[in-house]
């Protein structure tokens, strides 16, 4: 009698838990690896680093996309780009979830057209880009482009380029790396991670002297691990134990 009447109490006390909420585990995303992989790139290893749900990120700079981006053989998506430029410094943004950890093969066609800049990120969705944004101005000494995000804890990365000097930093980014040529810049936010849904702004200058300016950006959600409810877990023990 006393073992039903605990039962009871126990079937009770697991009930009462089905009302709390599912809880998650999230992931937050950094940056592992920022490269630049040169002018007339064609192919060449770079290292995404040992994290994991790890993000590889490539900044293309040239007259028109690329035919393929591939890396470690799997193909890459692109996530935003800007065409309306000039002299060949448009830009496109291209991207790849759940990327191979460890050194790995990058490679760009047609060959030795891009000027590359790579970077790799862990803890990353699997669903990317979680919002992007892109802006263009003929001649201009900076330029301001916005991302209006949709997850939370999101981290950007941006690609930027001027005709005149180096892309440089103002406000809302931090700068990653230069590229060999100057021309060409790869940012992140300087909010990392932007914890809540916002309209995000970024504002790149020419390096003080006025030309044609190009900023793009995409965000990048964290990785969430599947749904838990408390109450599954204790009645699944319940269920072995007794």
């Amino acid at each position: 009698m006393q073992l039903k009447a605990n039962m009871k109490k126990l079937a009770a006390f697991i009930l009462s838990l089905s009302f709390l909420a599912p809880f998650t585990a999230f992931a937050a995303v950094a940056g592992v690896n920022y490269e630049d992989m040169g002018s007339a790139f064609t192919s060449g290893s770079f290292t995404s680093g040992s994290g994991t749900h790890m993000a590889v990120f490539v900044c293309a700079t040239g007259s028109s996309a690329p035919t393929s981006v591939t890396y470690g053989g799997n193909s890459m998506t692109l996530l935003v780009s800007n065409t309306s430029g000039s002299a060949g410094q448009n830009q496109f943004l291209y991207g790849l979830a759940n990327a191979p950890t460890g050194g790995n093969t990058l490679a760009v066609s047609p060959s030795s057209t891009y000027e590359i800049i790579a970077s790799s990120f862990s803890g990353v969705s699997s669903s990317i880009p979680d919002a992007t944004g892109s802006h263009y101005l003929a001649s201009a000494s900076s330029i301001t482009t916005s991302v209006t995000t949709v997850a939370s804890n999101v981290g950007i990365v941006a690609c930027g380029s001027s005709s005149a000097s180096n892309p440089t930093q103002s406000t809302g980014l931090t700068t990653q790396i230069l590229s060999f040529l100057g021309n060409q810049a790869l940012f992140t936010s300087s909010t990392f991670p932007i914890v809540s849904p916002t309209t995000y702004s970024m504002t790149m200058t020419g390096g003080g002297t006025t030309g044609q300016l190009i900023l793009i950006a995409a965000s990048m959600a964290p990785y969430v691990s599947p749904a838990y409810h408390i109450y599954d877990i204790i009645t699944s023990w319940c269920t072995w134990f007794l």
